[in-house]
């Protein structure tokens, strides 16, 4: 709680909804809170999709360096065409 910096209300928010959706379960006689197999798939999952959404980050910065750098080190001659379709040849 004080390491995420919440409240003790939405501790327990949190706490009830992660045990109702069946990722956690409450152990009464110790008072302690016990992943689930469940919740072991879902932060598998959920792990994968952070490293999913970096990689795909990297490649979309990879690409606009790619296009700026292509977009830079070219001059692009546009000419109109006599059917008005717009043409173009790299210097």
């Amino acid at each position: 709680m004080r390491t995420c910096y919440i409240s003790y209300g939405l501790l327990q928010k949190y706490l009830n909804y992660a045990t109702i959706s069946g990722l956690l379960f409450h152990d009464p006689g110790t008072n302690k809170y016990h992943i689930t197999s469940k919740g072991t798939q879902y932060l598998d999952y959920f792990h994968q999709y952070l490293d999913t959404e970096s990689e795909l980050l990297l490649k979309k910065r990879l690409i606009s360096n790619m296009l700026e750098n292509d977009v830079e080190s070219a001059t692009y001659n546009f000419k109109s065409a006599t059917n008005g379709v717009l043409t173009h040849t790299v210097a």
